[in-house]
């Protein structure tokens, strides 16, 4: 996409942000400007980095890094980054990371949190909280009772050496006690 194309998909005060006032990479898909409360619409792309200023709410699709000012809302898919002020509302998929400010209010499948939703990436799978006294890990995505009960025998029958499910038994107990702490460890 050209730079007139982005400038359709950027609104300032719902008006298409001047040309002058962005920069757009295209081989690195890379959205810049020092511009406050943009509406930024990239819902059906992946794989974009934004440096945008405060005040700025996103619709992306998967995979994209932000690193904006405070205040900012986020409405993306899977395996995002952040790297944000304060004050930022994150309506999420699942396998994103966030290095954020205080006051940070995370949505993840209805559940708001006030701190990012626990998840490891793992020497085979990632794991991690996926929704109220549930866990996701691979394509499996059952709930936390499931995963102490059947979490030696799964990741065995998966061809898991012994080391990797040590490692996959303490990650399913230090989500179990995130969930405890928070009070997400029943449905």
């Amino acid at each position: 996409m050209n730079k007139k194309e982005i400038q359709k998909r950027v609104l300032q005060n719902g008006k298409p942000l001047p040309l002058s006032k962005f920069k757009w990479d295209e081989q690195t898909k890379t959205f810049s400007s020092g511009e406050h409360y943009l509406v930024i619409d990239f819902n059906d792309w992946y794989g974009c980095t934004f440096n945008t200023g405060s005040g700025c709410t996103f619709n992306t699709g998967y995979g994209c890094t932000f690193n904006t000012g405070y205040g900012c809302t986020f409405n993306t898919w899977y395996g995002c980054t952040f790297n944000t002020g304060s004050g930022c509302t994150f309506n999420t998929r699942y396998g994103c990371t966030f290095n954020t400010g205080y006051g940070c209010t995370f949505n993840t499948r209805g559940v708001e949190l006030k701190e990012p939703p626990i998840y490891f990436t793992g020497s085979r799978y990632s794991i991690g909280f996926s929704k109220r006294g549930w866990i996701k890990s691979g394509c499996f995505e059952k709930p936390l009772s499931w995963w102490k009960t059947n979490i030696k025998r799964c990741a065995e029958e998966n061809g898991y050496t012994p080391e990797q499910v040590k490692e996959y038994v303490m990650y399913v107990k230090m989500i179990e006690m995130w969930m405890k702490r928070l009070k997400l460890d029943k449905e």
